[in-house]
């Protein structure tokens, strides 16, 4: 804390002063058809690099201009581009009202971001229906977790962002994350990139932020879009574009447990005509852990090209390289015991206790190669064709606690029994989608068609995966000192060595259509098959057969908007989810039908102040069903079953956005998910795993105004509130308690650099994030710790 204030006195101390030019000025408003403010709208000078952006008022400044005649440029997101003459005199400032014209097709986003304009909201994205649509107009939540925000708060990897997602809560130390009720992890491909299906990373790495732009939750079910998806919702990730204005950006990192983090960000054109363009993101951080023996190590590399053949016809070509290095790819957590009147010790949980081994070591490498190419044949028609491949190396070892040994311990046990476990996985994805949009109609009625179809191949060409018993260690004095991965395979050995494929196939047609500016109507389907083979690769595996399953569904889709104002509006949406099984071996009673959701919700969405302020309120019904759990008439445990499922029923709030000096983003969610009926997974009515009924977000930020002595200087503090959560759904009293999380940060912008600290769990709070598999073993929140970082852009 001594560090903070510290930190704190020397930014009061600096005052930055400046000259005056006595050239002129541009100064100008943007707005819509509607005459409401545009934010974030660029505005650049051509034949020069003066460029800037629009504030949440729809304002911009360009100043100290030679005098002269000029041409300014304006784009948007969704909006179509324009240009101005204008003429600059010395002494004066030249005054620019300008109404943008929204567009039907998606824009390529050429932005330059102003050195002092933070960004909360952003009020126009296309994932909910691939079209730029207001978010206002949209029949679904969707929140945008902006690139301020993620700077504002050094959100390093997915962790930090999803952080600020209205009833999103993580619940282990890895990228799995409660949504509405439901577990979204790297199975349920919850994840997509800059809107097509396909993450790169595995579920136990950190998703590294070098070269994201911006984050987006997409609530509830989105498979008639996305395919293959779960019924809580789908993040987003959107990639940081090449510009055609020079921009070069520089980060140094260090914090707690020996954090090192270096970045640059570079882009620009190739090419004169500016037809070529450029972006390129690199990072390496290095950080041990308030675990003993952890340490995490990663590399990305990230560029990225774009050729605009013409307006009509663009390319892009990205690449991501990226490297983990870790001790335990698993961290099994922390032992919990039981006090002597049978109730859990969750003050006692002993943090430095490791159900893992020194020994154990997680190495991945993956890599992403995708290909986009946009041409429109009209102003009324464009194409769209993604290509993805992605191929991942995995090699692991570890140790860690028997799920199945006497969980209830009153006292600190002589030993814990321990299993081991060796993986190497070579797994990849390939995914090529192709959709057309048509706009139809005038101005009271307008019609947009989205037609598309998606081609995804996923699997594992080489999957070993090795299971026994291993040490075990005392809880007291554990000794690892025999741990080795040399265990002899014997009739206990669990061995899964196979090659597996799984094949989609979908297509979909969305129509839209337009009434009055008032009316909404959204009407889509889809159609997806789905086809999994698995091959054993050695009589090593746990079974030697073959095995194939396939299943089809289609998806239907409906929503209407009607429009209160220009700025506020009430929605009413039914979709679904689809989930194949992938434990659908005909040994285990399978095939099995696929997992659906169905959702039915509710919504207000509405831009306060001039737009500068964005708030949403949610109401949704949510029925899973055909969820597998292990036949309680089987003895062997190999045998499952099809239970009824889970009913989720919940609300939202969110506000987000900036009033003069102040920038907020808060939210806050109401869930209840319960068992439809009596299952082996839990009670009729009981609570579904790592499902808090109630969440709380916040952070908010106060910038000095520009007439202060110390301008560029801001404060900022926010936190996370977690409700209790049911850990095992079959022991309805095991109840993790509710916890709180405040961080804080200062940041100074002077010139071209960008100094912050940023404190994380200021109050240290000792808390629990999930439950690993048996109670013995919970998964622990992070204690306090700090960041300081400085950033130097030049654009």
């Amino acid at each position: 804390m001594k560090k903070f204030i510290l930190f704190a006195l020397a930014i009061f101390m600096v005052i930055n002063a400046g000259a005056q030019n006595k050239n002129g000025n541009i100064k100008g408003t943007i707005h819509d058809t509607k005459h409401e403010p545009l934010a974030g709208m660029t505005v650049s000078v051509a034949n020069t690099k003066l460029a800037t952006t629009t504030n949440t008022e729809g304002v911009f400044n360009i100043n100290h201009i030679p005098a002269g005649s000029y041409t300014l440029n304006f784009s948007g997101v969704g909006f179509k581009i324009s240009k101005t003459d204008i003429v600059v005199k010395n002494g004066e400032t030249t005054v620019v009202s300008l109404e943008l014209n929204e567009s039907t097709n998606e824009l390529k986003e050429v932005s330059v971001r102003s050195a002092m304009l933070k960004k909360f909201a952003d009020t126009i994205s296309n994932s909910g229906t691939r079209l730029p649509l207001k978010l206002v107009e949209t029949p679904q939540t969707i929140q945008v977790i902006t690139h301020d925000i993620l700077l504002d708060q050094q959100a390093q990897n997915l962790n930090d962002a999803a952080k600020n997602m209205t009833g999103v809560v993580s619940n282990n130390m890895y990228t799995s994350y409660t949504m509405r009720g439901f577990l979204n992890s790297y199975y349920n491909q919850f994840i997509t990139v800059d809107g097509y299906m396909g993450n790169m990373y595995q579920w136990t790495q950190l998703i590294q932020l070098y070269n994201i732009d911006k984050v987006e939750e997409i609530a509830g079910p989105a498979s008639a879009l996305y395919s293959v998806g779960s019924p809580g919702g789908v993040i987003n990730m959107v990639t940081k574009r090449p510009l055609d204005k020079e921009m070069y950006s520089f980060a140094l990192t260090t914090g707690s447990w020996g954090l090192a983090d270096i970045s640059a960000d570079l882009t620009g054109p190739l090419s004169k005509n500016k037809k070529l363009l450029y972006r390129l993101n690199v990072g390496y951080n290095y950080a041990n852990s308030f675990r003993p023996y952890q340490f995490n190590q990663n590399l990305v590399i990230a560029p990225s090209l774009s050729y605009n053949f013409s307006e009509k016809t663009s390319i892009n070509l990205d690449y991501t390289y990226a490297e983990n290095k870790t001790r335990f790819g698993e961290d099994h957590g922390g032992l919990l015991l039981m006090n002597k009147d049978s109730t859990y010790n969750w003050k006692g949980v002993n943090y430095s206790f490791l159900f893992n081994s020194p020994k154990d070591f997680d190495n991945t490498t993956n890599n992403n190669i995708t290909l986009r190419l946009n041409h429109k044949f009209s102003d009324n028609f464009q194409l769209t064709y993604m290509s993805r491949y992605i191929w991942s190396r995995v090699s692991s070892a570890e140790h860690y606690g028997n799920y199945y040994a006497d969980n209830y311990l009153t006292a600190l046990p002589d030993s814990i029994q321990r299993n081991y476990d060796t993986w190497k996985d070579n797994p990849y994805n390939f995914q090529n989608s192709v959709f057309a949009t048509l706009s139809l109609g005038h101005k009271k009625i307008k019609q947009t068609i989205v037609a598309g179809a998606d081609v995804q191949l996923y699997g594992d060409s080489y999957n070993r995966y090795v299971d026994g018993a291993a040490n075990a260690v005392s809880s007291v004095n554990p000794d690892y000192s025999g741990d080795n991965f040399n265990y002899a395979i014997n009739s206990s050995t669990y061995v899964y060595d196979v090659t597996d494929q799984t094949r989609v196939l979908g297509a979909y047609l969305q129509y839209l259509i337009s009434l009055n500016n008032k009316f909404k109507f959204l009407i889509s389907g889809r159609y997806e098959n789905y086809f999994y083979k698995v091959r054993p690769n050695s009589a090593d595996n746990y079974t030697s057969s073959n095995d194939t399953s396939s299943a089809h569904v289609f998806l239907p889709r409906f929503g209407v908007v009607y429009s209160l104002t220009g700025n506020q509006s009430v929605y009413a949406s039914y979709c679904q989810s689809f989930q194949p099984q992938y434990d659908n071996a005909r040994n285990s009673g399978g095939p099995f039908p696929p997992q659906k959701g169905k959702q039915y919700e509710l919504g207000y969405k509405g831009l306060f102040f001039g737009g500068k302020l964005m708030s949403s309120v949610a109401l949704y019904s949510i029925n899973y069903v055909n969820i597998l759990a292990t036949d309680p008439a089987d003895p062997t445990g190999v045998h499952e079953i099809v239970t009824p499922g889970l009913l989720s029923d919940g609300a939202e709030f969110t506000l987000q956005g900036n009033i003069k000096q102040f920038s907020i983003i808060t939210g806050y969610a109401y869930n209840h998910v319960v068992f439809a009926n009596n299952s082996p997974l839990g009670p009729k009515g009981g609570r579904y795993d790592n499902s808090p009924n109630h969440i709380v977000n916040g952070w908010i930020k106060y910038a000095l105004p520009d007439e202060s002595k110390i301008k560029g200087l801001s404060l900022s503090i926010g936190g996370k509130y977690v409700g209790d959560r049911v850990g095992e759904a079959a022991n309805q009293h095991f109840i993790m308690p509710p916890y709180f999380v405040l961080d804080a940060a200062v940041n100074y912008n002077i010139n071209r650099f960008n100094i912050a600290l940023n404190g994380f769990n200021l109050l240290n709070n000792k808390y629990v994030l999930g439950y690993y598999a048996s109670d013995l073993m919970v998964q622990l929140g992070t204690p306090e710790n700090w960041k300081l970082s400085l950033r130097y852009t030049i654009k």
